[in-house]
């Protein structure tokens, strides 16, 4: 009974402590942003006996440290029932970045963005790192350094008083620059321009995109919502971190033009001059952009429902090659492209039997171009295979209908090199435990000749997390070629280099790392309470870290019938 009661004044006074600088019930009502760029709240952690609250900004030098604490602290008895949760509060930290952090300093906590600091100003927090605990009904209970955290967990555990409340690090949190009051911004002479540049190629009518962005009228619909997913680095789409690599079709929207913006949006989003406004770019929605020799079209025309979930939908295609065929550039090309959010295309055997370590031909995505091979370069599609697609269909509100169709272009010229594949798939060891938040995957191919590598490309399902591609070369050097931190199965893009700019010597080892979390906290996740498999349906998972290349040893000298893709001629090998 003594104890008891000693337990009550204890938690009593530990909440008179703070009660100056939080209000009970208001931290768990705050909506903030997960790695996938979804807005989640703190409840949906989870229950828990208390939790500790990582604040931290990449830029304080002092946070790697203190996350390393953190971590430690996380396994330790005292820290038993305790929910550990990662928030970001740096200005310039994006949610790429956020999420890179975490991966970078090996953090499985449940990590949230908060660009405006909103945590840390209800709780009086002004300097990072810092470690704030609050208690099961989310009522403040303690902060200050992380380093402290360890004593205020023991003392919560043992019921006895928490230390003294403190401030954090000596990293001040940074706060944004007000936006509506800085120069003015209209959209006919500032905006309109950089909706052309960046976003209308697929915010347009049949452009793929969910809503159109060519008018003022139509951008002003659409203002908030365009001005937070560009802040938060959500769109253009792309998850390569910025770090690592040089792709083609990487989006160059700059940190100005984000924040022009926004501060279009903050200053009530004047028009300006509409004769000032550029034409809106015309683009080919009927025809073929690469003036394919063949058309393969699907027999079958796809219902998609109104609403609800649309599972991934497979469709062999009509044609049989009847010899190895070289192929220069592949487009594929719904009929309505409003309802198809991506594509995926390889080659089957007999049987439908998909060879995923070299199969793979090449991916569709709104707003992007026919995938073609520069030079002298072409795919291989060998003799008495076939076609698949692999579609992912989005609803719009009503019922729709849609046609695939693939055109391929044959080579012009003679071909001298052929895409070859390593799929790095983790020898399909998938086996994931349940509540699991980071469990990790990893596989490695050394490269037995001179490569020219020409892209990489990602696939897990719905518990992936992130992927990262290395390589160690043979003179000891080593380097990040791209990491993916907040992979999203719903984005799956083709990472391709510049010609002639990545060069792999024989001897160099390809790495992937990846991590699957199917934890509740996944919004995506089907079943937290499942052990998760390798499996082809999106419920199960898959590790796919495809390295693109040609081999650098010798010549092919292959001339092309440009009206079959066959060959015509060997020429004298080189």
């Amino acid at each position: 009974m003594a104890s008891t009661f000693l337990r009550m004044v204890v938690c009593t006074c530990a909440f008179a402590a703070v009660s100056s600088w939080a209000h009970a019930g208001a931290l768990q009502d705050l909506v903030l942003k997960d790695i996938r760029y979804l807005p989640r709240t703190l409840t949906e952690t989870g229950d828990a006996e208390a939790r500790a609250i990582i604040l931290v900004d990449s830029t304080c030098g002092e946070c790697t440290p203190a996350l390393a604490v953190a971590k430690e602290l996380e396994g330790t008895p005292d820290a038993e029932g305790v929910t550990f949760l990662l928030v970001n509060t740096g200005v310039s930290d994006d949610i790429r970045q956020m999420a890179y952090y975490a991966l970078i300093n090996d953090v499985p906590f449940f990590g949230l963005k908060d660009r405006n600091a909103v945590i840390a100003d209800q709780l009086g927090v002004t300097s990072l790192p810092a470690a704030v605990l609050v208690g099961k009904d989310w009522e403040p209970l303690w902060h200050g350094t992380v380093d402290a955290l360890g004593a205020a967990l023991a003392a919560r555990k043992a019921g006895m008083p928490l230390p003294e409340v403190s401030a954090g690090g000596s990293c001040a949190i940074a706060h944004s620059e007000p936006l509506a009051d800085s120069a003015p911004v209209d959209y006919s002479k500032d905006i309109a321009p950089l909706l052309n540049q960046h976003c209308v190629a697929c915010h347009r009518p049949n452009g793929g995109g969910p809503f159109s962005l060519t008018s003022y009228k139509r951008a002003t619909a659409h203002a908030d919502m365009l001005a937070e997913v560009v802040q938060e680095g959500r769109m253009p789409p792309w998850y390569a971190h910025e770090d690592f690599g040089t792709f083609r079709d990487q989006p160059n929207m700059t940190d100005a033009e984000r924040t022009l913006l926004a501060r279009w949006v903050a200053q009530g989003m004047p028009e300006g001059d509409p004769d000032a406004a550029p034409e809106t770019p015309e683009f080919n929605d009927e025809g073929w952009r690469l003036d394919p020799d063949v058309i393969i079209e699907a027999s079958e025309v796809s219902a998609i429902p109104a609403k609800g979930f649309v599972p991934y939908q497979y469709i062999f295609l009509p044609y049989t090659f009847e010899e190895d065929t070289y192929v220069q550039a592949i487009e594929i090309k719904p009929s309505n492209p409003s309802v198809v959010h991506h594509a995926n295309l390889a080659y089957v055997h007999e049987g439908y039997n998909v060879d995923q370590n070299s199969d793979f031909l090449t991916g569709m995505v709104p707003g992007g171009m026919p995938s073609v091979m520069d030079g002298d370069r072409a795919w291989m599609i060998p003799k008495g295979v076939g076609l698949v697609l692999q579609i992912h269909h989005v609803t719009t509100g009503k019922i729709e209908m849609n046609r695939m169709s693939v055109g391929l272009r044959f080579p012009r010229d003679v071909v001298n090199k052929r895409l070859y594949y390593h799929n790095l798939d983790g020898d399909a060891r998938i086996d994931i435990p349940p509540h699991a938040r980071a469990w990790k995957l990893e596989d490695s191919v050394t490269l037995d000749e001179d490569a020219t590598g020409l892209g990489l490309f990602t696939h897990m399902h719905l518990r992936g997390r992130d992927m990262t591609f290395y390589a160690k070369y043979p003179d000891g050097r080593s380097e990040t070629l791209l990491s993916l931190p907040n992979y999203d199965f719903n984005w799956q893009l083709t990472y391709r280099y510049p010609p002639d700019t990545a060069k792999f010597p024989k001897g160099t080892e390809i790495d992937v790392v990846a991590h699957y979390d199917n934890s509740r906290f996944n919004p995506y996740n089907p079943d937290p309470e499942k052990e998760v498999k390798e499996g082809p349906q999106s419920v199960d998972e898959m590790m796919n870290g495809f390295f693109v290349f040609t081999k650098d040893s010798g010549q092919l000298g292959l001339r092309i019938d440009p009206a079959t893709g066959h060959v015509l001629e060997r020429l004298a090998a080189k």
